[in-house]
C-alpha cells in the first residue's frame, strides 16, 4: 500500500499520526512546524505541579477550569513521558483514569481528561 501526503499540510501530519497510533497502538507525539513565538507563547511556562494526596472521589469529579483539555493534549503528554523511558507510570495513570481500568487512552471519558492530564504532567521525563 501507498500512502501520498503532503507534509506541510498540518491536517496530512495529524492523519498520519492517527492511523501510525493505530496499527502500533503507541500515541505518537504532535509535532508541529517551527514559526516564530508571540511574546504571549514566550511568556506562558509550564506550570509546576506538585505531588498532594488524592482520593478515588477526586477522580470522578469534572473539571470546572475554563480551560477544556483535548483528547490530542493527553495523547501528546503520554507519548512525551513514554518516549522518555516511563511507559509504566503512563499505563497506571491511564488504567486510574479509563473506563473499566483500561490500558487505552481512548476509554478515559472527557470528563476526567484534565485531571488524567494533571496526573500524567507529575511524571517526570
Amino acid at each position: 500500500m501507498t500512502i501520498n501526503f503532503d507534509t506541510s499540510n498540518p491536517k496530512d501530519l495529524e492523519l498520519v499520526g492517527k492511523v501510525i497510533s493505530l496499527l502500533t497502538g503507541k500515541p505518537v507525539e504532535e509535532s508541529k512546524p517551527a514559526t516564530k513565538a508571540t511574546k504571549q507563547e514566550k511568556a506562558k511556562k509550564e506550570p509546576v505541579i506538585e505531588e498532594a494526596g488524592e482520593t478515588d472521589d477526586d477522580l470522578d469529579t469534572e473539571d470546572s477550569s475554563d480551560e477544556t483539555v483535548t483528547f490530542e493534549q493527553l495523547q501528546a503528554a503520554v507519548g512525551k513521558r513514554t518516549k522518555a523511558g516511563k511507559r509504566d507510570a503512563v499505563v497506571a495513570v491511564v488504567k486510574k483514569f479509563a473506563t473499566g481500568g483500561a490500558e487505552k487512552l481512548a476509554a478515559i471519558p472527557e470528563s476526567k481528561y484534565s485531571a488524567a492530564l494533571a496526573e500524567i504532567e507529575k511524571i517526570k521525563v
